[in-house]
């Protein structure tokens, strides 16, 4: 059966929250949190909204396993679980937003240690009265052995048009894949990419070499890179912010702990690349 334990009841979110103690047998799945605020000034993009969110961390111990900002748990849960949240777009002055049932896998279990979550606040332009409400999703049965990290890396090239190495570590897990985001991506102006080309090495040796362009492609089945939402802001063509990203996939075949991967990167643009690999850590 599937359980719900409320980490904290919707509460106003200007302030980071303290470290929440998370108790559950055997096995906890997702972790869930939804978003509401209004607009100061003006309609407020969704990213914008869940930009509050600036990480939501899961801990064990003292030490954060997942760290994720808000919009780009969105698109982990549209990549890796095939799910989009209820969002509500702002429209005006005045307006609400929403982002209900935003849902980031866990797999925990009791064993691995004492658990815990935090949500850090991030003021936003125009964002006003922000509230925020997390759940965990607990199973009476373990589905998967060995919990996932999924930690944020943050890169941003030192030049373009020449790879340059944007990760590199030794992986404490086996990688069910790598959520990618390109703050540039084609348009229907300009064909401009943070992320243009990857190349991904294994121990030193090259993997492969993709472009962006097919590598943005659906991460898994329901994966919505351009939702179908009547609205000002959230789904306008390429305006549409899952559009900045790309999930390469490897749950098939994982690539095994201990494997120095290696990631570089040719830019068109110098701005933000964030890349978050997700590893099974057993």
């Amino acid at each position: 059966m599937r359980r719900f334990f409320q980490v904290q009841d919707e509460v106003g979110f200007t302030a980071s929250t303290q470290d929440f103690p998370i108790p559950f047998t055997p096995y906890m799945d997702n972790f869930d949190f939804s978003l509401r605020f209004t607009t100061a000034v003006a309609a407020v993009l969704t990213k914008t909204g869940l930009q509050t969110l600036k990480p939501l961390e899961i801990k064990l111990g003292n030490t954060a396993i997942t760290s994720l900002q808000g919009d780009d748990a969105v698109a982990l849960q549209n990549e890796f679980l095939g799910e989009n949240p209820v969002i509500g777009e702002t429209t005006a002055v005045g307006s609400t937003g929403k982002i209900e049932g935003v849902s980031i896998p866990v797999w925990g279990q009791p064993k691995h240690g004492t658990w815990s979550a935090r949500a850090n606040f991030a003021a936003q332009t125009n964002v006003s009265a922000p509230v925020i409400s997390m759940e965990t999703e607990i199973l009476d049965k373990v589905l998967h052995e060995g919990y996932l990290s999924i930690l944020t890396s943050f890169f941003t090239p030192a030049s373009t048009g020449a790879f340059n190495q944007a990760y590199d570590n030794t992986i404490p897990g086996d990688c069910l894949g790598i959520l990618f985001f390109s703050n540039s991506v084609p348009t229907f102006a300009a064909d401009l990419i943070s992320a243009r080309e990857v190349q991904l090495l294994l121990d030193g040796t090259l993997a492969w070499q993709l472009e962006w362009k097919n590598l943005s492609r659906a991460g898994s089945g329901g994966t919505l890179k351009n939702p179908p939402v009547v609205g000002t802001v959230f789904a306008q063509g390429f305006t549409d912010f899952l559009q900045n990203y790309a999930f390469y996939d490897t749950r098939d075949d994982p690539i095994p702990k201990g494997k120095r991967l290696t990631l570089k990167i040719q830019s068109d643009v110098a701005d933000a690349i964030r890349i978050i690999p997700v590893l099974q850590v057993k």
